[in-house]
């Protein structure tokens, strides 16, 4: 539990300070729906290539992408 506590302060800190910065502001869309869709879409897809790679060294670690997909899919 904690290290979903950690995970969702560090990544709501990061994103703000992304979202607030000034180059980045032209090029995501202004409508809140519209980003949490597109943020949900690159965790998604950064997840399935992690997987991926996970598979294709066959490690033990394919529980730690798949979660993040998973707990990306319960949000949206």
């Amino acid at each position: 539990p904690w290290a979903d506590i950690w995970y969702r302060h560090t990544a709501g800190c990061f994103l703000r300070s992304y979202l607030a910065s000034a180059s980045v502001a032209s090029l995501l869309p202004c409508d809140r729906a519209e980003l949490e869709a597109l943020l949900s879409v690159f965790i998604i897809d950064r997840g399935l290539c992690e997987l991926g790679r996970e598979l294709n060294d066959l490690t033990d670690a394919i529980a730690i992408p798949i979660k993040g997909i998973l707990d990306t899919l319960r949000v949206s």
